[in-house]
């Protein structure tokens, strides 16, 4: 593995994070005691598909190896030994199952196929998280100094990019610009209200009797009989 023998501990000097790497066999991890680098763990798990548990001792030698050791359980008997070595590339993981399943339904063929499979899912799990780095965080620029000569605050972190915007930063607090008064139309001309018939009617009247009065001949006196 391209990692650290120190950093490859770290994934399994905690027994109770076994079913992360060991599933099926070992699929929950109750802590139960633990007294300096040695801890007691209860296993539930599946072994050829039959429902398992198992009450184990689990050693921890930093960071040279992890060893598993049962004390009592559904199995007759079961070991597991984890070692680790520096290497020019990294580090090299030995793990070793021993199991004595003692029980009828389970064939040896099976049994072994079974613990096969199990050691080669557990060192590639293990490998994957070994290797597996989070991606670097890119360092966020320091604002600089201000510029000799001027009186200019260095920039904020959030000022350069308002910046760069062709429209800049909106104000929330900006008061509306003012609107442009209106100019005032001038008033359309009104147009002399028409005259009512009846007062057409009336002058017509008056000045045809006017005519009539100065064209009449003044009436002669009455003579005596």
């Amino acid at each position: 593995m391209r990692a650290a023998p120190e950093y490859v501990y770290g994934f399994l000097a905690h027994p109770e994070h076994l079913p992360r790497y060991a599933a099926p066999l070992w699929m929950a991890a109750d802590p139960v005691e633990k007294r300096g680098h040695v801890h007691l763990v209860s296993l539930r798990g599946y072994f050829v598909g039959l429902p398992v548990e198992s009450v184990q001792r689990v050693t921890v030698r930093a960071p040279a190896s992890v060893e598993q050791t049962q004390i009592r359980g559904t199995l007759r008997g079961f070991a597991a030994r984890c070692t680790l070595r520096a290497t020019e590339d990294g580090t090299e993981v030995v793990y070793r199952v021993d199991v004595d399943p003692g029980i009828s339904m389970i064939t040896d063929e099976a049994a072994q196929q079974f613990l096969v499979q199990h050691v080669e899912r557990t060192l590639d799990r293990i490998k994957l998280a070994a290797e597996r780095r989070p991606a670097p965080r890119r360092p966020r620029a320091a604002p600089g100094p201000a510029r000799p000569g001027t009186d200019e605050a260095p920039a904020e972190p959030g000022e350069e990019d308002a910046a760069e915007s062709p429209t800049g930063p909106a104000d929330a607090h900006e008061a509306p610009a003012p609107a442009r008064p209106l100019e005032e139309a001038p008033a359309p001309a009104v147009p002399p209200a028409p005259r009512a018939p009846d007062q057409q009617r009336r002058r017509r009247r008056r000045r045809r009797r006017r005519s009539v009065r100065d064209g009449a001949p003044s009436p002669s006196p009455a003579s005596a009989s």
